[in-house]
């Protein structure tokens, strides 16, 4: 390849190599994917020419009637070889052994772009859900480097592979799908080739969601390979990546990222500025209280004096400086227990909830004796032992089963005979 046919600055590297098929290989790439498999002095060769990342590549066939965008797995084909993907090799018309050229590129951020399925069982496979297949494309776009107007593009969904066509992509009609810290492209998708359901209306453009951070500038906490399972640590962000790929991670992570010196968190170089002035500069609180920025908003919400707290025993609300003053008074404040009808401290209430003696159902409730004072004695005992022991006792008694249920504690004269209507 001449690169001088080439726009300047775009071409960093080329070489001219064969390409075997996936299986051919020891460990294939992905297929869910356009990532590929480079010889180790393709890393050298980028290396000392000055590496810029993304790394993103071109792939053409030695006639240059066909090309494709790619991305790189790791830096362990054999030398001479490129490993690429089957469904890759199927877009190129290549067959095992063929000559390929790869070549690194530049291409800018993708915006936003447009795909078509080629057939309508892609949406048939999500209930017919626009969201639904829009959401399966968003969590399969970051499994590719970079697309081109043009391109078909292959997408697994429960065990099945159905193919998208990229109709347009924004700024320009070849664009980088690596992001940082994450993918942020807005996602249309018009009908599909066969589908001819008149209702079909393609969803708005709209942000990606987040997917799992596949770059060294964020280390991962929780996802993806961990240490022990044949990854290993990166010295400079602590993500576990696989092994085969250390090299090439540490590599660029040392270019790209450093750590905080104040908090040792990672951020990319060209942020550290950005970083220090908008989590380190020094903020003064409302209450008085100097802190750094990062900080501020957990102060503002569980520390600070002029928060909005709740009363624990009201709806009143108050700065948290006087709100215990308040809960003093309102503490001490009673309110009248709707099962036994007797008047509780607030500051009580939730103690008087478990042990209320009419909380408890009638058949367990216990009583005691108005005579005697005798406790613990079931209604029906009650009855049976003032009849058997204090029926001619004249003196008027209150009734004790009346004052548990019902608040009443006026005596009773003729307690026996009252008891009757228990």
């Amino acid at each position: 390849v001449n690169s001088a046919e080439l726009p300047p600055n775009r071409t960093r590297w080329h070489q001219r190599t064969s390409a075997p098929a996936s299986s051919a290989a020891p460990s294939p790439p992905r297929e869910f994917g356009n990532k590929v498999r480079l010889p180790a002095s393709a890393l050298a060769e980028l290396s000392r020419g000055g590496m810029h990342f993304p790394l993103t590549f071109e792939l053409g066939t030695h006639d240059r009637q066909l090309r494709a965008y790619c991305g790189v797995l790791e830096f362990s084909a054999p030398e001479g070889r490129v490993v690429l993907p089957n469904w890759l090799m199927q877009t190129l018309m290549l067959g095992s052994g063929a000559p390929v050229t790869v070549r690194s590129v530049t291409l800018p951020k993708g915006t936003a772009m447009q795909v078509q399925p080629n057939t309508g069982e892609l949406v048939q496979a999500n209930d017919g859900e626009r969201a639904k297949v829009v959401a399966l494309l968003e969590c399969s776009l970051p499994h590719f480097s970079a697309v081109a107007v043009g391109d078909s593009i292959p997408i697994h969904h429960n065990q099945r592979v159905y193919w998208l066509t990229v109709l347009h992509t924004y700024p320009a009609d070849a664009i980088s799908l690596v992001s940082e810290p994450y993918l942020d492209i807005k996602i249309d998708f018009v009908a599909p080739l066969d589908y001819t359901e008149a209702s079909f209306t393609p969803p708005e453009l709209r942000p990606a969601q987040p997917a799992t951070p596949t770059g060294p500038e964020v280390p991962d906490a929780g996802h993806g390979p961990q240490p022990g399972d044949g990854a290993t640590l990166c010295s400079n962000c602590e993500r576990a990546v696989p092994a085969s790929a250390l090299v090439t991670h540490e590599l660029s992570c040392r270019l790209r990222n450093v750590r905080c010196p104040q908090c040792a968190a990672v951020v990319a170089k060209r942020d550290l500025d950005l970083h220090q002035r908008e989590a380190h500069a020094p903020v003064e609180c409302a209450c008085g209280v100097s802190m750094e920025r990062r900080l501020l908003a957990s102060h503002q919400a569980s520390e600070c004096g002029l928060r909005k707290v709740a009363c624990a025993y009201c709806a009143f609300q108050s700065q948290a400086l006087f709100i215990d003053d308040h809960q003093r008074q309102c503490g001490h404040r009673t309110d009248l227990c709707p099962k036994c009808n007797l008047y509780v401290k607030r500051m009580d209430a939730s103690g008087h909830a478990v042990s209320c003696r009419a909380a408890v159902s009638e058949d367990e409730q216990e009583f005691f004796c108005p005579y005697c004072d005798i406790p613990g004695l079931l209604e029906a005992e009650v009855i049976e032992h003032c009849k058997a022991v204090h029926a001619d006792d004249p003196a008027p008694r209150m009734c004790s089963i009346c004052a548990c249920r019902t608040g009443n504690l006026e005596p009773v004269t003729n307690l026996p005979a009252h008891l009757d209507v228990h």
